[in-house]
């Protein structure tokens, strides 16, 4: 009985595949955040960190950033393998939904007063 909890326990612990690939790019983002040396830069990568970071929490409340970011941490050599994919993927995203707010805010100065 003991294992059978144990193992439901670890079983819910896992995140779901989105919220994975969110909190991927937020280890993304923070590592690259200390790679940059200009402060303009490194608040970009806060304000993406936050995108992602309210992209999990609208999908599951009270998600465990802490212990999920440990345990994608200790993933050998997760680094190495995949912080650059991550982080294409992830800007790649950040550039699309940037693009999208441009473009309705393009529209929305565009609109005739009263419309």
């Amino acid at each position: 009985m003991f294992s059978f909890v144990i193992a439901a326990a670890a079983a819910t612990a896992q995140p779901s595949p989105a919220d994975l690939q969110d909190l991927r790019c937020i280890a993304a983002l923070a590592g690259l955040s200390t790679l940059v040396e200009k402060p303009d830069q490194k608040e970009k990568m806060v304000v993406g960190m936050l995108y992602f970071v309210g992209k999990i929490d609208g999908r599951s409340p009270g998600f465990d950033y802490q212990g999920q970011l440990a345990a994608l941490a200790a993933q050998p050599d997760y680094a190495e393998k995949n912080l650059f994919a991550d982080a294409k993927r992830c800007g790649d995203e950040l550039k699309a939904r940037g693009d999208e707010l441009q473009k309705l805010g393009n529209a929305l100065d565009n609109r005739k007063p009263g419309s």
